[in-house]
């Protein structure tokens, strides 16, 4: 397997544990809401959950796509997830 696919691999399971993780943290409930649940510093919501799960599965369809395939996963949803990152900071 390729540095690329492995990556995507890491990376998508990484979001799906990532977003498991919340969803036990917050439940469903006030779905855009910030009831002051944290995971790691971070404020989460289950939309917020919802978004990681989406993530971390769209990496791990990457790492079955080809080798192309996977680059372009990696780097779209990586530099967009920096993007967002860096907003949020602001």
């Amino acid at each position: 397997m390729s540095y690329v696919k492995t990556c995507a691999r890491i990376l998508g399971w990484t979001f799906v544990a990532v977003g498991v993780v919340g969803f036990f943290l917050t439940g469903f409930g006030g779905f855009f809401g910030m009831d002051g649940e944290t995971l790691i510093l971070f404020g989460i919501n289950p939309a917020h959950n919802l978004v990681h799960l989406i993530l971390g599965v769209t990496y791990l369809m990457g790492a079955r796509a080809s080798e192309t395939g996977a680059r372009a996963v990696v780097l779209v949803l990586s530099l967009a997830y920096l993007l967002v990152g860096v907003l949020g900071l602001i």
